[in-house]
């Protein structure tokens, strides 16, 4: 199992029908869609987030690339452990860091146990940034991933904006 992949077409003339492209509406949702029997019922949940898309057209068709079971964050089907790591960049390269990220993200897609992974740029100060993986365990991350050609890809491409060693953390939901 792996994170979760949304891909929507384009009604629009100049866009290929068949050419799809990336959804960031489904984070926007916070929708996972389900492998078990639960397509038509989150697309129910997605229809308000891809009514209306800033790209152009209206959303024709929505296709799950991955079987991974996707559901609001309210209503996780499982537990699943969260790696937390603040991350201090050098000070000029936010945009080329985010971009970085943005490159490896696929690295993380493709990890045995991966639900997801998201970078939240810390507001208050303009180098932190917290890096947040969904994992199904702790080990899916520290062993599997870590001890991965795909983890050597993804400190090759993001390490050199390191201002230092990443805090990593694990935490899993105590209360709802």
């Amino acid at each position: 199992m792996g994170c979760f992949r949304l891909k929507v077409t384009s009604e629009e003339p100049e866009q290929d029908p068949g050419q799809a492209m990336e959804s960031e509406y489904a984070r926007a949702a916070g929708v996972v869609i389900g492998a078990a029997g639960r397509a038509s019922q989150a697309n129910q949940k997605l229809a308000p987030a891809l009514a209306n898309n800033p790209d152009g057209g209206r959303v024709m068709a929505a296709m799950i690339a991955d079987y991974s079971l996707v559901t609001p964050s309210n209503q996780t089907e499982h537990n699943v452990v969260f790696e937390m790591a603040h991350i201090e960049i050098l000070a000029g390269k936010q945009g080329e860091f985010e971009a970085a990220v943005q490159q490896a993200l696929p690295l993380f897609a493709r990890a045995k146990g991966c639900h997801g992974a998201e970078l939240h740029h810390i507001v208050e100060r303009d180098t932190s940034y917290v890096l947040l993986v969904r994992w199904n365990t702790v080990q899916d991350h520290m062993v599997s991933f870590r001890e991965s050609d795909d983890f050597q890809e993804w400190r090759k491409l993001v390490g050199p904006f390191f201002a230092k060693a990443p805090e990593v953390v694990h935490s899993e939901v105590a209360v709802k």
